[in-house]
């Protein structure tokens, strides 16, 4: 099991994507970050605030050569920059 797929069985926020979807972004992208979830109390269904492991409200994939190799909550107040991510790209999907 890679480390992707290990984090959305933990995370159930984390798996909004299809592996269609999933398949295409690691297709398209070789070294990335995509913001593939923006956390708000809309959508939260009561997953997000019972959670203790982090308190990110951004879910973001990291790909590195055209692959899903882990997916993570973030901060929005934390920069969501090439530097800070350690990536070529920052695709945000939310907007």
């Amino acid at each position: 099991m890679t480390h992707y797929e290990s984090r959305t069985q933990d995370r159930p926020m984390t798996s909004t994507l299809s592996k269609a979807q999933l398949a295409g972004l690691c297709y398209e992208y070789e070294c990335a970050a995509v913001i593939i979830n923006r956390i708000t109390a809309q959508n939260d269904y009561g997953k997000y605030r019972s959670r203790h492991e982090s308190n990110g409200d951004l879910v973001v994939l990291i790909i590195r050569d055209h692959k899903a190799i882990t997916i993570m909550y973030r901060r929005s107040n934390q920069p969501q920059t090439c530097e800070a991510l350690h990536v070529s790209q920052v695709i945000d999907l939310t907007n």
